[in-house]
């Protein structure tokens, strides 16, 4: 037996909202454990204005659909039939309002109350602040491109700044680690350096150009 549209349609609507709420949440709790690349999941400035209506009248709209579906929920004797009430109504649970006009009058119409209250929860204490903190971020999201020079030895070599950065220089061996990028810089008993990046192998260093790393990771000597 196929189901009914007037079912799945709402009820897909219903899980990919949640759904999507669901993983803003947990990318910004990636994005506080330090996974600052997260960062980049998250609704742009220039869209998250937009994000919120669209969420919610997805919403509303198919849970609406999903009342009129039921035919149990009723003011007095009049069923709720009309996309109006319907939306009405789910406005009016979704906010918690409860004018008490409409009422379900079966379990699976309750059950569809208690969803909406969940699915609003989320929409209006969670991805409203954050989407409002996102908002009054006026710091750009991709972060300012930040270098530090260091010197090893005799050899100059250029780093990418940020957290996450580990830097040791022990002996003729210089190691610099961040985050999945592993730089070994060794000087020989010739005075020639050479580097090892990520575990590839050797590479010999020209004695008058400095060694540099940018923030994707690319390595060159100038």
């Amino acid at each position: 037996m196929i189901p009914s549209p007037k079912w799945v349609l709402p009820s897909a609507i219903i899980f990919m909202v949640d759904a999507y709420i669901v993983f803003m949440l947990w990318t910004v709790a990636g994005a506080a454990q330090g996974k600052k690349e997260w960062r980049s999941r998250l609704p742009h400035h220039t869209t998250s204005l937009a994000v919120i209506p669209m969420l919610a009248v997805a919403l509303i709209s198919a849970f609406a659909g999903l009342y009129i579906g039921t035919s149990a929920v009723k003011a007095g004797e009049q069923t709720l039939r009309t996309i109006t009430d319907g939306v009405y109504f789910s406005i009016v649970t979704m906010t918690t309002l409860g004018y008490g006009d409409f009422v379900p009058q079966s379990p699976l119409a309750k059950y569809i109350v208690v969803l909406e209250l969940a699915s609003g929860f989320l929409l209006l204490v969670a991805a409203v602040p954050l989407v409002i903190s996102r908002l009054s971020s006026f710091a750009d999201d991709e972060p300012k491109a930040q270098t530090r020079e260091v010197m090893f030895e005799t050899l100059r070599i250029v780093l990418p700044g940020g957290d996450g950065d580990q830097l040791s220089m022990i002996g003729n061996t210089l190691t610099w680690q961040r985050f999945s990028f592993h730089l070994t810089v060794t000087k020989s008993l010739d005075e020639t350096y050479s580097y090892r990046w990520n575990g590839a192998g050797d590479v010999s260093i020209q004695a008058d150009k400095k060694l540099v790393i940018d923030s994707n990771g690319a390595i060159s000597q100038i």
